[in-house]
């Protein structure tokens, strides 16, 4: 081999490890969806398989808030989720929480949810959505 095809190589080997090195990652989001949100997805799968198409709380005459929402399942098969609701003050403080229901959604259709609060004068909500377990 000669000294010329040796350098050029030797260069070209530089500069492909160069290029392939590490690379700088993306920084994870510091944003607490909770905190912001009224739906989470807490499997991101679900994100892309189930549609929030409407979520709206109404404050109740006694003080007692209702959730409603109305979810779509796009894909060919029923998913088995469960649902969560945490219902906040105006500190963000969780005053009432559930825990994980049941919560079905056959295959292509439009599935309603409601929910009332136990706790009077909750000022926020936060729906939780995952893959039942």
């Amino acid at each position: 081999m000669s000294r010329h095809t040796l350098a050029v190589s030797v260069t070209l080997l530089a500069v492909i490890l160069t290029a392939c090195g590490p690379t700088r990652g993306v920084p994870p989001s510091s944003e607490v969806l909770e905190l912001n949100a009224a739906l989470v997805y807490v499997d991101y799968q679900l994100r892309f398989q189930i549609k929030c198409e409407h979520i709206e709380a109404k404050q109740l005459d006694s003080g007692r808030m209702e959730i409603y929402a109305r979810f779509y399942n796009d894909a060919n098969k029923s998913a088995e989720c469960q649902i969560q609701v945490k219902f906040k003050d105006d500190s963000d403080k969780i005053i009432d929480e559930t825990g994980w229901m049941p919560f079905v959604l056959a295959r292509r259709e439009v599935t309603e949810f409601r929910h009332l609060s136990l706790a009077r004068n909750p000022d926020k909500f936060v729906l939780m959505l995952r893959k039942a377990r």
